[in-house]
C-alpha cells in the first residue's frame, strides 16, 4: 500500500482490503442527516486512504467550506514551518519584539509574553474564555494594535484563556518575520507542498460579520492592515482539510519530503493544559489518544494515531449542534 496520495489523485481502497466494517459506514450515511443536520461533508481516512466520503446540502468535492477556528491550527503549523525555516528563532521569542512600531502604556505582563504563550492560549486577555467581544476587534481601525493593547490584562500568564486575538497576533508575526501574509506563506510552504488548492486573494469590501466569520466567501479573510485573519475566515475543500490532517498523522511528511518537522508535530500535540497543545485540542476517547483542529459548529480535523485514522467533518456555523465526539466513539473507532 502506498503511504501517500499520488499526485492529483486520491485512491479509494476497498473495505475488505483494510478489514473495515462496511455496516459502520452505511450507518454513518443514515445517521448524519438525522442527528447532525448542519453537516456539510465528511471524509474518513484509514492508513492514508479514503474509506468514506460524503457531501450534504449541495456541497461537492470542489466546494470550499468555512473552517472557522480550524484556521487557528493552520496558523500553528505555519509558525512551526517559519521556525523550521529560520524566519522565527523559537517559540520563546517575545511577542512585542515583532512590533516595534507600537507604543503602549506599561503593563506588567505584556512585555513577557512569548509566541508559545499565544500558541498554548496561556496569554492574559480581559475577557473570559469563549466569551471574547469579537465586535470590538471587528470595529477597530487597527486589529493588531487592538490585540496587543489588551494583551497581558485579565489574568496571569500561564492560565488558559481561549482567545482569537492571540491567534491573530500569530498571523501578524508570520508576516513580520517572512514578509508574506499568512495566506501567501501557507500557499508557498504548506498547501502547495501537500497538493492542496491554493488559497485565493479576496477583495474585502468591509469588515461586517459576513467577512469576519468567512460566510459566503472563497479565500482567506484579512484585516484592515492586510494581515490574514488568525483565528477564522479561511475556506478549504474537505479533501484539503483531510490532507492537512494526514500531514500531521504522517508526522509532517508528505511524499518523502518533510514539510513540518517531526519535533514540531510532537510538540503541537503535547499537553500544556489539560486538553490543549499548540492550538490543537487533545482528548482520550475510549482509551485512544486523539488530537483535533476544531471550529465552531462542529468543524473538525481529528487524528487518531494508534488507529491510523484521520476524520474530517465540515459543518454550517450553528449553535447547539450535537457533539461530534459521539461520532468518533460510536462509529469512527470501530473502523
Amino acid at each position: 500500500m502506498d503511504e501517500y496520495f499520488p499526485d492529483k489523485k486520491w485512491i479509494e481502497k476497498s473495505c475488505d482490503s483494510l478489514n473495515l466494517d462496511k455496516k459502520v459506514l452505511d450507518d454513518l450515511t443514515n445517521i448524519i442527516p438525522l442527528e447532525y443536520e448542519n453537516t456539510e461533508g465528511i471524509i474518513i481516512l484509514k492508513k492514508g486512504y479514503i474509506v468514506y466520503e460524503n457531501y450534504f446540502k449541495e456541497n461537492c468535492i470542489d466546494t470550499r467550506l468555512n473552517v472557522a477556528s480550524i484556521t487557528k491550527s493552520i496558523n500553528s503549523s505555519l509558525i512551526g514551518i517559519a521556525i523550521d525555516k529560520g524566519f522565527i528563532g523559537s517559540v520563546d521569542e517575545k511577542v512585542l519584539s515583532f512590533f516595534p512600531e507600537y507604543n503602549f502604556k506599561e503593563n506588567k505582563n505584556r512585555h513577557k509574553i512569548t509566541i508559545e504563550n499565544l500558541l498554548t492560549m496561556s496569554t492574559p486577555f480581559p475577557f473570559s474564555s469563549f466569551n471574547e467581544p469579537m465586535n470590538r476587534m471587528r470595529r477597530a481601525d487597527d486589529w493588531i494594535f487592538y490585540c496587543l493593547d489588551i494583551m497581558g490584562t485579565g489574568n496571569k500568564i500561564g492560565d488558559f484563556k481561549y482567545s482569537t486575538a492571540g491567534t491573530h497576533i500569530l498571523s501578524a508575526i508570520i508576516t513580520k518575520s517572512s514578509g508574506l501574509s499568512a495566506r501567501e506563506f501557507a500557499n508557498k510552504y504548506l498547501f502547495s507542498e501537500i497538493d492542496a488548492n491554493i488559497i485565493d486573494y479576496i477583495e474585502m469590501v468591509g469588515f461586517d460579520l459576513t467577512y469576519v466569520f468567512g460566510l459566503g466567501i472563497d479565500g482567506w479573510v484579512y484585516d484592515p492592515q492586510g494581515y490574514s485573519s488568525g483565528g477564522w475566515g479561511l475556506t478549504m475543500t474537505l479533501r484539503d482539510m483531510a490532507r492537512f490532517g494526514l500531514l500531521y498523522e504522517r508526522k509532517g511528511k508528505w511524499k518523502e519530503k518533510q514539510i513540518i518537522s517531526n519535533s514540531w508535530i510532537e510538540k503541537s500535540v503535547e499537553s500544556f493544559h489539560k486538553d490543549y497543545g499548540y492550538l490543537f485540542w487533545l482528548k482520550e476517547v475510549d482509551g485512544y489518544f486523539t488530537y483535533s483542529a476544531k471550529g465552531f459548529g462542529g468543524n473538525m480535523i481529528t487524528v487518531i494515531p494508534e488507529k491510523e485514522i484521520v476524520f474530517v467533518i465540515s459543518s454550517n456555523i450553528e449553535k447547539d449542534n450535537k457533539n461530534r465526539k459521539d461520532l468518533i466513539k460510536d462509529y469512527i473507532l470501530k473502523l
